[in-house]
């Protein structure tokens, strides 16, 4: 069995989609940028990350939280716009989302 970056055992043959999310409210846009994108990342265990997809409320700056998103997500394609509710795993408000 295949082992990854954190050693979790993997299932013989990986999904073939893999779907992580995560939502922070961090003080900063940049800090919840930083902070939703890591929790996304703990959910690719085996594949390398496509696309990420970022939900911003109107509350944080942008690009700020774009390029907290960045550090985490590396060269990986990014989208993302502002919204006045974010979708992740629930109905959350002055937050970001990442997926």
């Amino acid at each position: 069995m295949a082992m990854n970056r954190e050693t979790q055992p993997l299932p013989d043959t990986p999904p073939n989609v893999e779907v992580g999310s995560g939502v922070s409210d961090g003080e900063t846009g940049r800090e919840a940028g930083r902070r939703a994108a890591a929790d996304a990342m703990r959910g690719i265990l085996a594949h390398r990350v496509s696309t990420v997809l970022v939900y911003c409320s109107v509350e944080h700056a942008l690009d700020e939280v774009l390029h907290g998103v960045g550090e985490v997500v590396g060269d990986a394609p990014v989208l993302g716009c502002t919204t006045a509710g974010e979708l992740a795993n629930g109905m959350h408000h002055g937050r970001v989302a990442v997926v």
